[in-house]
């Protein structure tokens, strides 16, 4: 039976991506051995896929003993950077058969220009995992959109009660990508006065006291962060009827939870290939049509025009009615 090794040790939004495309590659597949190495905490992800291995990246050699002694005969990789190179060198000189991601850096540039730009919408990122797997001489189909995710609500979070349950994720690793705290103010309270419980994401550190603060300010809002583990914060996002997020790792994570979604875009855009698998723009999506959009693939660099017009002329009130569409598009 044959063994591919699929590479993708960072970036918890590109792993939750690749989740639809593992799960396509399991049902497409059923007697193929797979054999991923991801970071420790990324493995919660891929739940419900059946006779998947895992392996801990922590350093080039152990990935390749490791991959030697499980009898690889594949690998695929999806990040295709410094470390998966010398993986697939070392392997591949063994007569392991070796595929990479490849990224469109030139359909990029009109997207990304400042002046006659120009906007078309970039193959997914979900397909572009899925063309690994073909250049290895497995294709797929393109995943199906997910459905509602099928997994228990975390303990600490209390019993599934009646009434709305929203979830709000505004920040980002980048400035770029994240809401601005003024509006992120007046947003948090009218969802909390809007809604029966509203569950804030956050990371470590001062995203985590902005959320603290506000759960101590709103009776009905939860921080999540520290509560749960990233399984835990999907598990949670399977049973709210509405999560808000960000370009961020939350996105994706929403979309693999299969939860009603409205993602804010700013200085990014979904059409450099980085939307939500299953995201509908209309339906999902709250973003400005400037001229200078967009500016950034991941969010590096700076605000050209100095003023980050694409999310400070986004209002709460916007992102309010957006959520109370899809809302009602549920009943």
């Amino acid at each position: 039976m044959p063994r591919m090794l699929i590479l993708r040790s960072a970036g918890i939004g590109d792993v939750a991506m690749l989740v639809h495309a593992v799960r396509m590659l399991r049902a497409t597949y059923p007697d193929l051995g797979i054999l991923i190495a991801t970071k420790k905490r990324m493995p919660a992800f891929f739940y419900g896929i059946p006779d998947l291995d895992f392996i801990p990246v922590d350093s080039v050699g152990q990935i390749v003993r490791d991959a030697s002694q499980r009898g690889v005969d594949l690998v695929a990789d999806m990040r295709n950077e410094v470390r998966g190179k010398a993986v697939r060198f070392l392997l591949g000189i063994r007569g392991v058969r070796t595929a990479s991601y490849r990224q469109d850096k030139c359909g990029r540039r009109p997207l990304l220009r400042r002046k006659n730009k120009r906007v078309r919408v970039l193959r997914n990122n979900v397909l572009r995992f899925c063309d690994v797997f073909a250049r290895l001489g497995y294709p797929i189909a393109p995943p199906p959109v997910p459905g509602r995710a099928e997994l228990p609500l975390p303990a600490v979070f209390g019993e599934r009660t009646p009434g709305l349950w929203v979830g709000f994720a505004p920040f980002s690793l980048s400035p770029l990508k994240t809401y601005p705290e003024d509006l992120r103010d007046r947003l948090v309270a009218a969802l909390c006065a809007r809604y029966d419980r509203v569950f804030l994401f956050s990371g470590p550190g001062e995203e985590c006291s902005y959320a603290d603060r506000m759960a101590a300010a709103f009776p009905n809002l939860t921080s999540v962060f520290g509560k749960t583990d990233l399984a835990g914060e999907v598990a949670l996002m399977a049973h709210l009827d509405a999560v808000i997020t960000m370009d961020s790792s939350a996105m994706h994570m929403a979309s693999l939870a299969g939860a009603p979604l409205v993602a804010v875009w700013g200085a990014t855009h979904p059409a450099v290939g980085y939307s939500a698998w299953g995201a509908v723009p209309e339906r999902n999506y709250v973003q400005l049509g400037l001229s200078c959009r967009p500016c950034s693939v991941y969010g590096e660099g700076r605000c050209h025009r100095g003023d980050l017009a694409c999310l400070r002329e986004i209002s709460p009130e916007q992102i309010v009615e957006r959520v109370d569409v899809l809302l009602s598009a549920q009943k």
